[in-house]
């Protein structure tokens, strides 16, 4: 069912991102980028970039841009981009903090950098480090909301939603399951669901101050916005994947007790029991269908369209009051 990218088998991959023509970007937690296109692959290491790297490129995050510039945080070496075949500092990088690892871009075409010291914005023109109240704490995942607030996912400072230059901040007393917020993602109903280091959460009315959880568990991961809500957990043992489906999660968290999950594991394929974490972008759709999940042990891939309704036993997911 799972299936491992064949120069990724053994190694901890951290993140991966399209390159827009249906091709791969993998980030791995050492030594290397890959670019997987046209079936060939290129690889990327600290002596095949214009940076002279003394230490491995520990790749945290890859994002490609709207205009198909690539994006690449790197552990103590700060923001990359790629250009005429080789990965190169940002323009201004050297003010920003050295580890990055998070990017994204807002609906404005701003890009977004999460480090471990805060948040840095790029405008097209220069950089900024805003304050306005948001927390300082580790800045790791980002979503944007149908109203176009940003909303900012942190290490040990909750949820934070920036909203026309003001920001408002929600953690445990908010109804979190956890300050350590590891993935963010609205659903096609506007609907914003929260991975925390303690259980998964979803605003109660759309994109509300009310946070529910949808259960509690020791760690939860990425959430899609399709039929099946794929969940790549950081559960001490396999399965290191589950797929609940939507319509349950959103019952659980309005008032059922429990729902079934099926888990998956090695046996169905994947390669480890423990998924990568602390990425943006972490998991993606590729053009022909198939969610890519990077783990310790290798990049797994699966066609959703065919997986059959589930025989293995399944993994009951309560909710916690």
């Amino acid at each position: 069912m799972f299936e491992v990218l064949p120069s990724s088998e053994g190694f901890t991959v951290q993140t991966v991102s399209e390159d827009g023509t249906g091709g791969l970007w993998v980030g791995y937690n050492g030594e290397r980028i890959d670019h997987w296109a046209n079936g060939e692959l290129t690889q990327y290491t600290r002596l095949q970039t214009n940076l002279l790297l003394a230490a491995p490129l520990y790749v945290r995050s890859l994002f490609l841009d709207r205009d198909r510039l690539l994006w690449a945080g790197v552990l103590h070496h700060g923001l990359l981009q790629f250009k005429a075949g080789a990965f190169q500092p940002a323009p201004g990088a050297e003010a920003l903090p050295k580890d990055v690892l998070a990017i994204y871009q807002d609906r404005t075409n701003r890009i977004w950098v999460g480090t471990q010291e805060g948040l840095a914005l790029w405008d097209g023109h220069d950089w900024s480090q805003p304050t306005n109240g948001l927390s300082p704490a580790l800045s790791a995942r980002f979503a944007e909301d149908p109203d176009g607030n940003l909303w900012i996912g942190t290490e040990g400072g909750g949820l934070t939603r920036l909203s026309a230059g003001r920001s408002t901040c929600f953690t445990k007393t908010n109804g979190l399951p956890s300050n350590n917020v590891r993935s963010l993602l609205f659903d096609d109903t506007g609907v914003l669901w929260v991975g925390t280091s303690s259980g998964l959460a979803r605003s109660a009315t759309g994109v509300g101050v009310r946070m529910r959880v949808a259960w509690a568990m020791r760690a939860a991961g990425s959430a899609t916005s399709s039929k099946t809500a794929a969940v790549t957990s950081g559960w001490a043992r396999p399965p290191a994947c589950s797929a609940p489906a939507k319509a349950d999660l959103n019952q659980l968290a309005d008032s059922l007790e429990s729902v079934l999950i099926r888990s998956f594991g090695k046996t169905d394929g994947l390669p480890s029991g423990e998924c990568s974490q602390g990425s943006q972008p972490a998991a993606c759709r590729s053009t022909d269908g198939k969610l890519w999940f990077p783990t310790i042990r290798g990049l797994v891939s699966v066609d959703p369209s065919l997986i059959t309704v589930n025989s293995n036993p399944r993994r009951s997911l309560s909710r916690r009051s």
